[in-house]
């Protein structure tokens, strides 16, 4: 699979990348004073939330540094191949 960014491209998926990652923060800083009350299952439900946008912010984090890698290593409008995995 090959994929071909311009500059304009790149610096929006950053742009999205950062605007989901503050977005992300703020779920997380919703969701922690209701964990202090909440019951059991209410617990169960909250932990799986907040562990999903830990690897949300994960993702986000990696994808925002890769892209920074590229944009300084590579000549922008070179073509990237990647190769897909075989299950």
């Amino acid at each position: 699979m090959k994929i071909k960014f311009n500059k304009n491209e790149i610096d929006w998926i950053e742009r999205t990348a950062d605007i989901e990652t503050t977005r992300t923060f703020q779920q997380f800083n919703h969701l922690m004073p209701l964990y202090k009350d909440a019951t059991a299952k209410q617990k169960r439900l909250l932990h799986n939330q907040i562990d999903e946008l830990i690897k949300l912010y994960d993702f986000l984090k990696t994808l925002r540094c890769k892209l920074e890698l590229w944009d300084k290593r590579f000549d922008i409008d070179t073509r990237v191949e990647f190769k897909e995995k075989i299950k």
